[in-house]
């Protein structure tokens, strides 16, 4: 593992506001990686249809959602194209309003991870790197695994962070100071994405079985709490450690992902809806995921980012495609 340090410089649209930093306008240039134009054509039917959104995570104090995007712009019934310079970080509001760019990066699109309890950083990924973006002292600190990380999470405290990182035939859980030094391995035998419990007592992780478990932070007293062969991921606690909603696919493609929720003891569990990547606000009063179906139509918001209660009722849309002025 390594870990590098740059600067960066952010535009001028950056304000804070008591517990989070409000994020308006802001424009990082991170790495010019290729030479590209400024749009990528996407022509259907197509077997599987990319997802403009991706990985929402929410600010501490719930008033902003940022998440990977990839907007699109719809030429005509059968032709969309990807608007390669609006490609990277995105924040908006959980009204639908105030969408900005925070972060440009194509054409491998950062994904956050997490966002710092006290709101000066955030986690993100990018291909298999892990970032930390640094509001204060406008830096980014790079920090490698050979292998890659699939998932990242800051701890309640904020004084340490967890990595899903990819091994040979599974994946472990590691823990580290913020700034990367002091690595342990924490978990064995995970497959995939992970979260941490809001007491940092637990993780909740797709299991090497092909279920849904939880394990103590010390890599004892470890439950499956969803069993059933299939993909489990982007698990996500609710606020008072009592549920945790994730996505599920049980078959292979093109069987959709749906969205549950659970108990942490394994009882009730409940559909909410299809899409991937829930994750609860701080209120624990919504849930933010990206709607998608494999069959889905993007006119129908279909790859877009979306809100609903905790309970899966009121979804509404946040983002949508693009048409092209006549």
């Amino acid at each position: 593992m390594a870990t590098r340090h740059r600067n960066i410089i952010f535009g001028k649209g950056m304000k804070t506001r008591k517990s989070s930093i409000i994020v308006m306008l802001i424009l990082v240039i991170l790495v010019v990686i290729s030479q590209c134009s400024d749009r990528h054509a996407v022509n259907f039917p197509i077997e599987y249809p990319p997802a403009s959104a991706s990985s929402p995570v929410w600010s501490p104090d719930g008033s902003q959602i940022m998440f990977g995007f990839a907007p699109s712009l719809k030429l005509d019934d059968t032709t969309y194209e990807i608007i390669e310079d609006s490609c990277g970080l995105w924040i908006i509001e959980p009204n639908g309003s105030s969408l900005s760019m925070f972060m440009h990066f194509f054409p491998h699109g950062p994904k956050p991870a997490d966002w710092h309890p006290s709101a000066n950083s955030i986690l993100a990924k990018f291909g298999g790197h892990l970032v930390r973006v640094d509001f204060i002292d406008t830096t980014i600190q790079t920090i490698d695994f050979d292998e890659g990380v699939t998932s990242a999470r800051f701890n309640a405290a904020g004084n340490k962070i967890s990595a899903a990182v990819n091994v040979p035939g599974f994946s472990e859980i590691w823990v580290m100071d913020t700034n990367g030094t002091n690595a342990h391995r924490a978990i064995e035998n995970i497959a995939w994405l992970h979260d941490w419990s809001p007491d940092d007592r637990r993780f909740a992780f797709q299991d090497s079985d092909g279920g849904l478990s939880i394990v103590d932070s010390n890599d004892t007293n470890r439950r499956q709490i969803v069993t059933g062969a299939g993909m489990y991921s982007s698990p996500s606690f609710s606020p008072d450690g009592e549920k945790i909603v994730f996505d599920m696919r049980m078959d292979t493609y093109p069987t959709d992902y749906d969205i549950y929720i659970v108990n942490t003891d394994g009882t009730n569990l409940r559909k909410l809806a299809t899409g991937r990547y829930p994750v609860w606000s701080p209120d624990g009063s919504r849930i933010a995921y990206v709607k998608y179906s494999y069959e889905g139509e993007y006119d129908e918001g279909n790859g877009q980012l979306w809100i609903m209660d905790s309970n899966g009722t009121n979804k509404m849309q946040l983002t949508f495609v693009r048409v092209e002025e006549q």
